[in-house]
């Protein structure tokens, strides 16, 4: 697998020009280089990115798209991930405003790298992710590095909203027909003591207040955490 394919953790391929595929490697290299600079002495980096470099290397996604069937295609399968330097700046920020804080819980885990860097960082985690894909390669990796991540599977619109401190989602490629609907669960589900933290999607709306915005860096551009608490 080439270094760009491995910059690459989403399913769903972006379609550019010569010139964005340069610029997206131009960036890789930065974010990896920066988060050298930031993470470069934990051991679990290090690990985390070799196992899963390992469990991934003859990864196809094209492939796996369209090995989907139709009820498991849910259109919510994203190009790339928030990197372990994100992850532990959004985790920072949650804790400043829920300082109580010690356990999330994420929707959508994908290969886990934010589910596997939170629990690193000492968080109870529970990763929630309906693709047997993810879970076959991901779960074994969890498990080498000793990590407190409980992988359930599943559609996480149907499973009960578990009663974690955070909640964590990255909606950027969510459909506005499942973000109503997801809205809908956190409302009905949720209790006023959680945090929603969500990746570009601000929820808007009478039943929520946002407590934080703020941008930081992903896999491809930069994506915009917002945290959320239900309204009393």
């Amino acid at each position: 697998m080439s270094f760009l394919k491995r910059l690459r953790s989403g399913l769903r391929k972006e379609q550019k020009p010569w010139s964005g595929i340069i610029g997206e490697l131009a960036w890789g290299t930065s974010l990896s280089l920066y988060e050298t600079v930031l993470l470069g002495d934990k051991s679990w980096w290090w690990r985390m990115h070799f196992h899963l470099w390992r469990a991934y290397r003859d990864w196809d996604p094209d492939a796996v798209l369209e090995a989907l069937s139709e009820e498991e295609n849910l259109g919510t399968l994203a190009y790339g991930e928030t990197p372990a330097s994100s992850v532990k700046r959004a985790l920072q920020v949650c804790r400043s405003h829920f300082p109580n804080a010690f356990s999330i819980c994420d929707l959508g885990a994908g290969r886990g790298v934010f589910s596997m860097t939170a629990a690193a960082l000492e968080w109870d985690v529970l990763a929630v992710e309906y693709l047997d894909e993810f879970l076959k390669r991901s779960v074994p990796v969890t498990r080498k590095m000793g990590l407190s991540v409980d992988w359930v599977k599943g559609d996480f619109l149907k499973l009960p909203l578990p009663p974690a401190d955070i909640i964590h989602t990255a909606a950027t490629a969510y459909p506005e027909e499942f973000r109503r609907s997801m809205a809908d669960k956190f409302a009905q589900e949720g209790n006023p003591e959680q945090g929603f933290l969500l990746q570009d999607w601000l929820l808007d709306e009478e039943r929520f207040e946002v407590v934080v915005g703020f941008r930081l860096p992903v896999t491809w551009g930069s994506s915009y955490f917002a945290l959320h608490r239900l309204r009393t």
